[in-house]
């Protein structure tokens, strides 16, 4: 059963109560979150195949949990499905040995770039995006991780301590510190 705060889907809060999901209903959950974790995955490998992989099987493993553990409660989806995304991408580079890409190998500095503006400013987006890719991959991953979650994600402090399994207090002090060496690697 799909219990909903609100209609409107940029604001929409799922809290599953009881988890027998018809795909119609996990059709919704995909229609509402398939391009923040697809937009999670890209910035941590950098690759869009890969990207796309690593968003297939969070969705796959999300359904799979649903229909092994009926009746398991979820307080909050969203957190869940960034948690199960943040576990396969972490398990991609632990299988394949990899450290995180590197900007030679970024395919998408330029989709990060509104295609409306003027050259010059395409020039200067794409000079920007490459430095914050650059001090991103020099920072910790925790650090980069909680980065894309709050700021470009907008996951609320309460979403990324379940993510974390950690306090808000935590959370609010690594935001804090994560910003602060990110803020470092960018006057090097």
């Amino acid at each position: 059963m799909l219990n909903t705060d609100s209609d409107n889907s940029d604001k929409f809060e799922i809290k599953i109560t009881a988890i027998n999901i018809t795909s119609k209903e996990f059709g919704r959950f995909y229609d509402l979150y398939v391009k923040r974790i697809y937009r999670f995955a890209y910035l941590k490998v950098g690759s869009r195949e890969e990207a796309e992989d690593l968003t297939s099987e969070t969705f796959l493993k999300v359904w799979d949990y649903f229909s092994r553990t009926p009746n398991r409660k979820i307080n909050n989806i969203k957190a869940f499905f960034y948690q199960v995304a943040n576990n396969l991408i972490t398990d991609f580079y632990r299988k394949k040995k990899l450290i995180p890409f590197s900007l030679d190998q970024f395919d998408g500095a330029d989709k990060l770039v509104d295609s409306q503006a003027s050259e010059f400013e395409k020039m200067e987006k794409d000079e920007k995006v490459s430095r914050l890719m650059s001090a991103m991959k020099n920072i910790p991953e925790n650090y980069s991780n909680i980065i894309i979650w709050y700021h470009l994600e907008d996951l609320k402090i309460s979403e990324i301590a379940e993510i974390l399994k950690k306090s808000e207090g935590t959370v609010r002090v690594t935001i804090h510190r994560a910003l602060k060496a990110l803020k470092k690697e960018l006057e090097v």
